[in-house]
């Protein structure tokens, strides 16, 4: 039990310290190097993890219907990312991440639409109330654009793992990831050709880069460590990680970065734990 806690904590910190690094990167960088800087990064990884495990990653293996929905789960992917990164770039950590945090909830909600998976009616409350929630947790005056990209990234994520989940399920972890990353950074050479660049690193500083890779590699670690997680008395802790590093990022991440949340931002978090704690139920 007390391991489970412990690696539960250590995800908390590792997915809240990614969000906060990742902040820092598109402050003074632009997006679309950003994001070529962190596809980059996740190949590497990939790669060096596959190296270490012995995990095959032969891209040539992958064909047929394989290969078509990772393409297309990889450019919603680089959608993704790169929306994200603008939202970051338009508004505080404390804003976009509360709608970051909605994609699970998206994905439930795709498998109801077209796999037809049944939910009971205390999960339908508990995704209104994080979904009202999160809409609180974000609201900002001003211009909404961030929001739109923030909410853009978050549909778009739950696309790209919807058609990995469902249509390159035969495909290792692994391998789907460096194919997916590979569409990314092509779909980012198109950005930056669109925007008259030659060289889609051109726009991040060596700071904003550092602090990209630490980000990936924050995330990557929590992906690790939350495998270790169990459940007490049955209960899983997935939801408690989550709802964690949520209030971790808001809070502390906002701390570091001189955010101040409103009374309507705290209302939000409050309605997002009711949700919760009623989807524990």
């Amino acid at each position: 039990m007390i391991i489970s806690i412990l690696f539960a904590l250590l995800t908390i910190l590792l997915l809240s310290g990614g969000a906060v690094f990742y902040k820092l990167s598109v402050k003074e960088s632009e997006p679309y190097s950003v994001t070529s800087v962190k596809t980059v990064a996740v190949i590497v990884i990939a790669l060096i993890y596959a190296s270490f495990t012995g995990a095959y990653v032969d891209i040539t293996s992958v064909g047929g219907l394989n290969l078509f929905y990772l393409i297309i789960s990889g450019v919603a992917l680089g959608g993704a990312w790169l929306f994200y990164s603008y939202a970051l770039k338009g508004s505080e950590l404390a804003t976009v991440q509360p709608i970051i945090s909605f994609q699970p909830i998206m994905m439930m909600l795709m498998s109801m639409l077209f796999l037809y998976e049944g939910y009971r009616l205390l999960t339908i409350v508990a995704i209104s109330l994080a979904g009202a929630g999160t809409v609180l947790m974000s609201w900002k005056k001003g211009n909404k654009r961030w929001m739109l990209f923030a909410w853009l990234s978050v549909v778009l994520s739950a696309v790209a793992l919807f058609l990995a989940r469902t249509g390159a399920y035969s495909v290792s972890y692994t391998l789907g990831v460096v194919v997916q990353s590979l569409v990314v950074f092509a779909m980012l050479w198109v950005t930056a050709f669109a925007k008259g660049k030659k060289n889609i690193f051109s726009g991040v500083t060596v700071k904003g880069a550092f602090f990209t890779v630490l980000a990936v590699l924050a995330m990557t670690l929590a992906a690790f460590s939350v495998q270790y997680v169990g459940t007490i008395e049955g209960v899983s802790l997935d939801k408690y990680i989550k709802l964690g590093a949520l209030m971790l990022t808001v809070t502390g991440g906002a701390a570091m970065l001189k955010e101040k949340p409103s009374s309507v931002n705290v209302a939000g978090i409050m309605l997002v734990v009711a949700g919760v704690v009623v989807s524990i139920f």
